[in-house]
């Protein structure tokens, strides 16, 4: 659907990219539009025919409900979904007047599909004041709430992949050892 307003904007931005990086290939792109299934559709058909071009190696989608992967899958090969998930943040939410889908929501069709979830924003909205129970899990191992949340993640699936963010080379390290907290069956269901 190269006519497409959204398809012809997405080429020259992929084109600009490829110039700007000097380089041929673009190894994953995330398309992240919102608005009507048909811009959604446009937008994915500009990616794949790009993928075919050899323009972008794997092409992911972002912020997307089932029904929109459900779509993308009918329509090619996706590598990867980018969708707002953390301990405290599982499903839809409103932010900024517009939906911002849950991980927890697509999860399972990822997993169908062998396709990883990467979750943004884990962190941010991941640690509510109001419950205690992410504390609790970080007093009882001796480590930090974000790593809680973090190992918690890692602990719902074997296709998450999370990208916690961070702004100091300490908070990078104790992301890394999220990797080896090992919460228990009594830990997970309490975090449930």
């Amino acid at each position: 659907m190269e006519n497409h307003p959204t398809g012809r904007k997405l080429y020259i931005l992929i084109e600009n990219n490829l110039r700007t990086l000097k380089i041929d290939q673009i190894k994953l792109v995330h398309l992240r539009l919102m608005g009507s299934p048909d811009i959604f559709k446009a937008g994915l058909e500009a990616m794949f025919t790009m993928q075919q071009e050899g323009k972008i190696l794997h092409v992911g989608v972002s912020n997307v409900s089932v029904s929109d992967l459900q779509s993308a899958i009918s329509m090619g090969n996706i590598a990867t979904v980018e969708n707002m998930y953390g301990h405290a943040q599982r499903t839809t939410l409103m932010q900024h007047h517009r939906e911002t889908y849950g991980g927890g929501e697509v999860l399972e069709l990822c997993e169908q599909n062998e396709i990883p979830l990467i979750p943004f924003f884990s962190l941010l909205h991941s640690i509510d004041k109001k419950d205690n129970r992410i504390t609790e899990i970080a007093q009882k191992y001796k480590v930090s709430e974000a790593q809680v949340n973090i190992a918690w993640l890692l602990h719902q699936s074997p296709w998450i992949l999370p990208i916690p963010g961070t702004s100091s080379l300490k908070h990078f390290e104790e992301n890394i050892q999220s990797v080896v907290i090992e919460l228990t069956e009594e830990d997970m269901q309490f975090l449930e």
